[in-house]
């Protein structure tokens, strides 16, 4: 999954960047994506699942708080080496420059991967009580992933507000849409976790 994470990321931030990257070295130029990590590690998690006979969703859940704090982690990378991953301007008093960042700005602008680091810690610690063995009554299985999927695609469509990311469709950005239907599948799953947990707990 691992390695997933990376490929996937990777390609996904490949196409994203079609117009920018070098022909010289169009493997390792062009950034890389969150989604598509996760894109392809949902593929894989499906194949483990299956092939080890595990329920699905109970390997979802167990990875759900790894996965948000991933998040965040990556995000101090993207911090760290000042990437053009931050914000637009802003005068507020955190805001920083980076002027000797692989995409270099003088202007204080917002540090969105510390905005991201800080929100996907919270999300990990908050599925992480919820899937606590000591919560009783104890966590629906599928909880924890549609809850996954809906707060961290409610934070992301809210950090690409004050990113400099293109616009794509409807005045949102690639990412923000993504995360929309992160947010509407987490929903569905959610309903059908409270619906009928019964049901989801041999699912395959």
């Amino acid at each position: 999954m691992a390695i997933g994470a990376i490929l996937g990321a990777r390609l996904l931030g490949m196409l994203e960047n079609l117009g920018h990257r070098s022909v010289a070295a169009p493997l390792f130029d062009g950034g890389s994506s969150y989604y598509g990590a996760l894109i392809v590690d949902c593929i894989a998690a499906l194949w483990l699942a299956r092939r080890y006979r595990v329920p699905a969703l109970s390997l979802s859940d167990t990875l759900a708080v790894p996965c948000a704090l991933a998040y965040g982690i990556a995000r101090l990378g993207c911090f760290f080496s000042g990437d053009g991953d931050y914000g637009i301007a802003t005068s507020l008093p955190w805001g920083m420059s980076f002027p000797h960042g692989l995409v270099p700005t003088t202007e204080r602008v917002h540090p969105a991967p510390l905005y991201e680091f800080l929100t996907s810690t919270a999300i990990a610690y908050a599925l992480w009580r919820l899937g606590s063995p000591m919560r009783r009554p104890r966590a629906p299985i599928g909880e924890l992933s549609a809850l996954f999927l809906i707060w961290t695609g409610v934070a992301r469509v809210l950090v690409e507000i004050i990113k400099r990311n293109p616009r794509l469709l409807w005045g949102l950005a690639d990412a923000q849409l993504i995360g929309l239907i992160s947010i509407l599948i987490g929903l569905a799953l959610l309903h059908m976790v409270q619906a009928a947990p019964a049901a989801l707990e041999g699912t395959p």
